[in-house]
């Protein structure tokens, strides 16, 4: 009875702790070269040199590869990889400047990209995991005050941030299979779009593990409100 109770004690910290590691991986994602963050990225693209249409246009640039996420963009050409900030295009010169100025810029798709698929929500999901585990941490402590309306502030908090991102992942996601559905539309398959599975992935199981820890935290001012009417009772 002692090890359930020690476990769930401490399991909200653990869903808090792992949520919040997911989403600031999806934030950083692309922000170096290695591989564990190039493999996170909303959407790939490329130019399709085995598309008809495109002709012999894309001869120069079918080797070049633009990897966009929440604040970085990374470009690969001839073995060569720069990533730097979506609002820092320039830097990507060196990288794409084998592109003709009669083809539509991978660049500037995967720039307008970030417009759309904005970081605050993101972010602002951050901010509430970050102080609800401080919360959380906090009412842990033995011999502090205030614990009951401690855990009611952790759940509300929970609550906020679920939604929040709930809702960030939802347009996110929408936001995704738009830009691939209308590029590749829009230009005739001369773009290939490719949706990132991981940072898809990362969206949705951090907002699992957001609604675990209100559950988990909602448990426990119901438990708190038990006792405290079975303390009425007695006296």
């Amino acid at each position: 009875m002692f090890g359930i109770h020690t476990i769930h004690k401490y399991f909200s910290l653990l869903t808090l702790v792992v949520s919040f590691f997911l989403l600031g991986f999806l934030l950083i994602g692309g922000a170096s070269t290695e591989l564990a963050y190039l493999s996170i990225y909303l959407i790939r693209m490329r130019y399709n040199d085995t598309n008809i249409v495109s002709g012999n246009t894309t001869a120069a640039v079918s080797g070049l590869t633009i990897r966009a996420n929440y604040l970085t963009l990374c470009a690969s050409a001839a073995g060569e990889m720069v990533c730097t900030t979506s609002k820092n295009t320039t830097a990507l010169s060196g990288t794409v400047g084998s592109e003709k100025s009669g083809t539509v810029s991978l660049v500037a798709i995967s720039a307008a990209l970030g417009e759309v698929c904005s970081p605050y929500l993101l972010v602002t999901t951050l901010v509430l995991v970050l102080l609800i585990t401080i919360v959380v941490l906090w009412q842990l402590m033995p011999f502090v005050p205030g614990k009951i309306i401690a855990r009611k502030i952790c759940a509300a908090t929970a609550l906020l941030a679920s939604l929040v991102w709930g809702l960030g992942a939802m347009l996110q996601h929408q936001a995704i299979v738009s830009a691939q559905a209308f590029v590749q539309a829009s230009t005739q398959q001369y773009i290939h779009v490719e949706r990132g599975s991981k940072a898809e992935a990362l969206s949705w199981t951090s907002f699992t593990f957001l609604v675990i820890t209100f559950f988990s935290l909602l448990f426990r001012v119901f438990r708190d409100h038990r006792q405290m009417m079975a303390l009425e009772e007695k006296c």
